[in-house]
């Protein structure tokens, strides 16, 4: 197989499809990526293989006629996971080989089940201890993803995970709003996960996956619905490891005396903690704004955190980065499967640990 890039090398060509599948999932976005605001979204899609079989679903994706070379996919959450390390002290071209060592204690996968890379931790300004992120991923989710495109005759080029997107998802806003420098947060609901991601500077900082539960809303889900709903992407096959990071960890900590059982959601109590450890943290970044996307509740979402936090939040809004995607066809299905991938758009530069 072609030896696959990963989302902080060099991604040229303007003209970009992003797929996010599984082998009963195909959901996608075509762009074309240039120096205009908004980028246009030519076509996006989620094709569903009920009942088919696996050659009949991919020839059902091969008649969709979209771009078959340099294909970028974005991997289920569930399928990957992140974690961070203080940076190991050996030269550079040892540093994959040490974090992989490092890590072999923190992930439920046997290693050689395991693809494994590295990314700096924050935009490298001084700290007393420097860190890392190391992105494992489970090698069938791999396969699963260039096995379904292969057979749909296309060419997967780049790997991306959500949480590098959502980062650079979240740049571009910061960036249209003249805060490219200063720390923001995003939050982005993912099936029965929510994931934040503080960045600055273009740079992921921290990141940590949360419980989702639609309750926040102040109303219990449909029970008939909650009964017959079944995750997009299957069951998690990682750990997860809850992503404070290593250098902010403090478990003395207690949930923040604001609101009570009854009137604050768990989910806005998980916020709190996090940004009160960053604060603590990274006292020189302060967060400047926090935004959100679940769905058509984003609104909602962003009205109960502000209420709660006193924080500036703000939905999500995709239109003023992309067009093309309030057209008919683009049901709030669709919409939901498709967001997520959006960020996997946006990097164009080289990144460097």
């Amino acid at each position: 197989m072609k030896r696959l890039q990963w989302p902080w090398q060099r991604v040229r060509n303007p003209n970009r499809l992003v797929v996010a599948c599984t082998e009963d999932t195909f959901a996608y976005v075509e762009a074309s990526i240039d120096l205009r605001r908004p980028y246009v979204i030519k076509r996006c899609g989620l094709e569903r293989r009920g009942a088919d079989s696996a050659p009949a679903f991919a020839r059902r994706i091969k008649a969709l006629m979209l771009p078959i070379k340099d294909v970028i996919a974005v991997l289920p959450l569930d399928r990957t996971q992140i974690l961070q390390i203080e940076t190991p002290t050996v030269p550079p071209e040892e540093i994959k080989a040490a974090a992989r060592w490092r890590i072999k204690d923190m992930v439920e996968a046997h290693l050689d089940d395991l693809t494994i890379d590295v990314m700096r931790l924050g935009d490298g300004r001084s700290r007393t201890i420097q860190h890392l992120y190391v992105i494992a991923v489970v090698n069938s989710a791999i396969n699963e993803t260039n096995a379904l495109l292969n057979a749909a005759g296309m060419e997967l080029a780049v790997i991306d995970i959500c949480e590098t997107a959502q980062r650079n998802l979240q740049n571009a806003f910061a960036e249209a709003q003249g805060q490219r420098e200063g720390a923001t947060a995003a939050l982005m609901v993912h099936e029965s996960k929510c994931l934040l991601t503080i960045s600055a500077n273009d740079e992921m900082f921290y990141t940590r996956r949360l419980e989702w539960d639609e309750t926040v809303f102040g109303h219990q889900p449909d029970d008939a619905a909650r009964a017959t709903a079944t995750p997009a992407y299957g069951q998690g096959v990682l750990s997860q490891q809850t992503l404070e990071s290593v250098d902010m960890v403090d478990y003395s900590v207690e949930v923040p005396e604001f609101g009570t059982a009854h009137d604050t959601p768990r989910l806005v109590i998980e916020l709190q903690r996090s940004f009160d450890v960053w604060e603590r943290s990274w006292p020189d970044l302060p967060l400047s704004l926090l935004t959100v996307h679940a769905g058509a509740g984003s609104a909602s979402l962003a009205s109960i955190i502000k209420r709660d936090l006193g924080l500036p939040v703000e939905p999500m809004d995709i239109s003023t980065l992309f067009s093309g995607l309030d057209g008919e066809a683009v049901t709030a299905e669709v919409l939901e499967a498709c967001v997520p991938l959006l960020g996997a758009l946006l990097r164009h530069e080289a990144r460097k640990l």
